[in-house]
């Protein structure tokens, strides 16, 4: 608790309001994380184009934060990457071939 303290015994409140909107981010992060947002799956904006129309609006990037989750499966060297309404119906699926240097004998 001494932490939360500066010299007077009481926490500022400037140091208030950055904790509170860096424990927000981390919240936000957090259930993104746990919805497999596809927000945060490492993949580009211009591949959010979920209704396939050759443009990217401003709506279906929001779409990538609630409503289009990323599912990774890996089966070898091969590692594939589903894109999915939380209904569960499938938009597309980008697979790639990982190759793994040759171990030194």
């Amino acid at each position: 608790m001494a932490l939360l303290q500066n010299k007077t015994g009481k926490f500022s409140s400037t140091r208030r309001s950055a904790l509170g909107l860096v424990f927000a981010l981390l919240l936000v992060l957090g259930w993104l994380y746990v919805t497999k947002a596809a927000a945060i799956s490492g993949m580009q904006v211009k591949e959010m184009d979920w209704d396939g129309d050759g443009t990217v609006s401003g709506r279906e990037i929001a779409q990538a934060f609630y409503a289009v989750e990323a599912v990774k499966t890996v089966a070898g060297n091969r590692t594939c990457t589903e894109y999915a309404w939380h209904t569960g119906e499938s938009i597309r699926v980008d697979c790639r071939t990982e190759f793994q240097p040759a171990e030194a004998k």
